[in-house]
C-alpha cells in the first residue's frame, strides 16, 4: 500500500495492488486485485478491480470486475461519474 499526500492540503492519493493470491492444485487459479483512493481538485476518486484467473501452460483466462467513481466539487457541470462492469482478459505466453 502507499499513500502520498501533495503539496496542497487536501491532496492526496493512496492505491493497493500486489501479486495476486494465487491457490488450488497447481497453483493455477488467482485472483488479481486493485484498489485506489484520492481527493484534490476532485472531492474524491476511488477504483477498484476484483477477478479470478486461471493459468494454463500457454498463458491465463481472467474475468475481472470494475469499478470507478469520480466525486466533483460541487457547482461544476457534472458532479458525480462512476462506470463499473466486468472485463475479460487472456495473458499469452510464448
Amino acid at each position: 500500500m502507499f499513500w502520498r499526500r501533495a503539496s496542497h492540503p487536501g491532496h492526496g492519493c493512496g492505491w493497493l495492488r500486489g501479486p495476486p493470491y494465487i491457490f488450488g492444485d497447481g497453483h493455477a487459479w488467482s485472483v488479481p486485485y486493485y484498489l485506489d483512493v484520492g481527493t484534490g481538485d476532485s472531492d474524491l476518486t476511488w477504483q477498484g478491480l476484483l477477478g479470478l484467473a486461471y493459468s494454463f501452460g500457454w498463458g491465463d483466462l481472467g474475468v475481472t470486475w470494475q469499478y470507478m467513481d469520480y466525486q466533483m466539487e460541487s457547482g461544476k457541470a457534472i458532479d458525480n461519474v462512476n462506470f463499473n462492469g466486468p472485463a475479460l482478459g487472456a495473458t499469452f505466453r510464448w
